[in-house]
């Protein structure tokens, strides 16, 4: 029982600590480090993403001529798309090309060098839970054949989010 404690703490220290890291902000401004939503040992160039998505700079869809595919994402502005390395290209163009079907207009790509373990939409302010579980209806189809995808809050970890902040994170 203390083993399966102990474990749950490191586990949570770890989870806080991959988060705190993964923030753009966190992210440091040399010339030699990675562009964010590339892998720093990558060799090879990734696949072109679809229209819309970029993997430093999401690019905006007007307001106006964005339709939604449930109105609880209109405060929803950019969906940080984590994969992890075993994520193919193919499978990173159909997510970001479904989250553009929904109305997503900024797509981030950001790519991770760990596996992760079980897709869930995270949200950070209570105010984007239901654009987060909008989001998780809307998507579910494309990233859990038949299965819905969880939300959890992530409220804790930042400590000033921006408003409509909502990161995908899809398990492999």
């Amino acid at each position: 029982m203390t083993i399966w404690i102990g474990l749950g703490a490191a586990l949570a220290i770890a989870i806080v600590v991959a988060a705190f890291l993964l923030r753009p902000e966190a992210a440091p401004e040399t010339a030699d480090a990675p562009a964010e939503g590339t892998a720093a040992m990558s060799t090879e160039s990734p696949a072109p993403a679809p229209p819309g998505v970029s993997g430093e700079q999401p690019v905006s869809v007007p307001e106006a001529s964005r339709p939604l595919a449930d109105p609880a994402l209109a405060g929803v502005d950019t969906v940080r798309l984590r994969i992890g390395p075993e994520i193919a290209d193919e499978r990173r163009n159909q997510l970001t090309a479904a989250l553009t079907q929904a109305g997503i207009p900024n797509v981030v790509v950001e790519q991770l060098p760990f596996r992760i373990a079980t897709s869930r939409i995270g949200y950070y302010r209570d105010e984007d839970r239901a654009a987060a579980e909008a989001l998780a209806r809307v998507i579910s189809p494309a990233v859990a054949e038949g299965d819905a995808i969880g939300v959890r809050d992530y409220g804790e970890l930042l400590s000033d989010p921006q408003p409509g902040r909502l990161d995908l994170w899809i398990g492999g």
